[in-house]
């Protein structure tokens, strides 16, 4: 029965694992000796209002081959058309060389996220901006469930193919017939 259960982990966590990564989207912006990055992760190219998007902020050197150790990033979001319109605005300490977070865009529309990277002194290292548009959220799925799927599918197959290429007596110990 433990292996049945190990068996079923396995295959779940395949699935899991092989859809966890990958969805990722970059925006970098070279500044002087570094490349300012931001990353979110979204199933499709476009953040949809209403949905939480994960952010992280890292900071590489120019030739983009190793990232750049910081303190902290100063991090805005602002209507594009309306500067004054902060819709965030704090401070994220870097941890294990990136910093993160959670956000949900309540409207759709254009925005701007200015970014600034410190140092432990609080110097600023680099500076940037990106552009980032929300779309209305249609409450659609998008290709990523698909993907999700997919991968799941493939673990199961992975799962099952591992399970005969053992031979009939691992079968029996799962299943005991």
């Amino acid at each position: 029965m433990k292996y049945f259960v190990a068996v079923i982990i396995s295959i779940v966590l395949t699935g899991g694992i092989a859809y966890a990564d990958g969805f990722a989207q970059t925006l970098d912006k070279p500044v002087g000796n570094y490349i300012a990055n931001v990353d979110y992760d979204s199933f499709t190219p476009e953040i949809s209002a209403g949905n939480s998007t994960s952010f992280s902020y890292q900071l590489w050197n120019k030739d983009r081959s190793k990232t750049v150790t910081f303190h902290d990033v100063s991090v805005n979001i602002f209507q594009k058309d309306d500067p004054n319109d902060t819709v965030f605005s704090g401070t994220l300490n870097a941890d294990f060389g990136q910093a993160g977070m959670r956000f949900t865009f309540q409207n759709a529309g254009s925005y701007m996220i200015d970014v600034r990277f410190h140092d432990s002194n609080y110097a600023t290292l680099a500076e940037a901006s990106f552009p980032l548009e929300i779309v209305p959220n249609g409450n659609t799925y998008g290709p990523g469930i698909l993907w999700g799927v997919l991968s799941g599918l493939i673990g199961v197959a992975l799962g099952i193919a591992f399970m005969f290429f053992r031979g009939p007596s691992f079968l029996k110990a799962i299943f005991r017939f």
